[in-house]
């Protein structure tokens, strides 16, 4: 599933909206951050609610136009996510390392839902091809 979360509201909902439409199914939150500066401001609430997948991958943060890129990271992200109780994050990288890092671990029955605003479609497709399933296919 690929969707626009990019906010710590919209992904709660939208995390909350795949659990119900797939209950019992292991969940995988795999996130872009969008900007350093949004990312850095809004850590807490994104580790929060990154917090309550069974899974979540961090990617690198897409800078867009944000001129300072050493005020946070994926890592410190990935990190506070940990802190906030969830199972241990992981940050693979670049989104296509991210989806190379997915692939290796994604099981049948799980549920990856990939969210972001810069290219974190690139997970998306790619994790398709990688598993050699049709786009939109649940696995």
């Amino acid at each position: 599933l690929d969707d626009y979360g990019h906010h710590p509201t919209a992904i709660a909902a939208t995390l909350a909206a795949v659990r119900e439409r797939y209950p019992g199914r292991p969940v995988w939150a795999v996130y872009e951050p969008l900007t350093f500066h949004r990312t850095a401001e809004m850590l807490d609430a994104f580790a929060s609610v990154l917090a309550t997948a069974d899974r979540t991958v961090i990617a690198d943060i897409w800078a867009g136009r944000d001129p300072d890129t050493t005020i946070t990271s994926a890592e410190a992200l990935a990190s506070a996510v940990s802190a906030h109780g969830g199972p241990p994050a992981t940050a693979p990288g670049s989104v296509e390392r991210t989806a190379d890092h997915l692939a290796g671990r994604v099981r049948t029955g799980d549920v990856v839902l990939v969210m972001g605003g810069g290219r974190s479609y690139v997970i998306a497709e790619r994790l398709v091809a990688l598993l050699g399933e049709p786009s939109g296919t649940a696995r």
